[in-house]
C-alpha cells in the first residue's frame, strides 16, 4: 500500500484537503489518479491520513472522498485504510459525520 498525508503535510498550512475535498470535481479527479497509480505501480491499495478534517465541510469532504475511493477501488480489490483519531475530543471535532460512510 501507499500512504498519502501524515502529520507534517496534514498541517502544512496549504489546506490542500481541504482544497481537495471541497468540490466533487476535486475528488473525483484526484480517485481516477488514486486508481491510475495503484495500476500502474501495482499497489495493492491506499492509507489516507490526513489529520484531521476539522470544519463542517471537512467532515462531508472526507466522507464523500472516502465513498468515491471505496467505489472506484473496490472493481480492482483494492485496500482502503485511515488513519483516524483516538480521542473522543478530535473523533467529534474533525470525523464524525451523520452520513454513512459504508
Amino acid at each position: 500500500m501507499i500512504a498519502i498525508g501524515g502529520w507534517n503535510d496534514s498541517n502544512d498550512g496549504t489546506g490542500k484537503y481541504s482544497k481537495l475535498v471541497a468540490s466533487s470535481t476535486n475528488i473525483n479527479t484526484f480517485v481516477n489518479s488514486a486508481v491510475a497509480f495503484l495500476q500502474l505501480y501495482k499497489f495493492d491499495g491506499l492509507d489516507l491520513d490526513w489529520e484531521y478534517p476539522s470544519t463542517a465541510a471537512d467532515k462531508v469532504g472526507f466522507a464523500n472522498l472516502i465513498v468515491a475511493l471505496k467505489n472506484a477501488f473496490l472493481p480492482f480489490g483494492f485496500l482502503l485504510s485511515a488513519a483516524v483519531p483516538a480521542s473522543q475530543f478530535t473523533i467529534d471535532a474533525g470525523t464524525k459525520t451523520t452520513q454513512t460512510l459504508f
